[in-house]
């Protein structure tokens, strides 16, 4: 039976390195998948243990793609962890405290 969408946001296809830090966690050099006016889909490095749903994190995004420059910071809370079928890799997916972040960072995406 085919899987429907329960997405309420448009998804932004992106790949942008990103911090993410909470209790314990520490993703650096993380990468932002896609990006919503809600939420991201953030793959961490391969030898990052995936956070537990419900971790409230501290995110640093670097939307030019780069590590230099000025990026955007917000907190987020892990909504869902596992494997994505559109990024055919293993992540986790993060609600968005601001989403004037968010659409920030959607302004300054591909559309998906």
């Amino acid at each position: 039976m085919p899987r429907t969408d329960k997405r309420k946001h448009a998804r932004k296809v992106v790949s942008w390195p990103v911090h993410a830090t909470g209790s314990g966690i520490y993703l650096i050099g993380a990468e932002v998948r896609d990006v919503s006016d809600t939420g991201v889909f953030l793959r961490p490095n391969a030898t990052d243990k995936l956070p537990e749903i419900g971790t409230h994190l501290s995110l640093m995004f670097f939307p030019q793609g780069r590590w230099q420059g000025t990026g955007l910071s917000t907190n987020a809370t892990v909504s869902w962890t596992g494997d994505s079928r559109t990024h055919h890799c293993a992540g986790v997916g993060l609600t968005l405290d601001d989403t004037q972040v968010g659409q920030e960072l959607v302004s300054q995406a591909q559309v998906l």
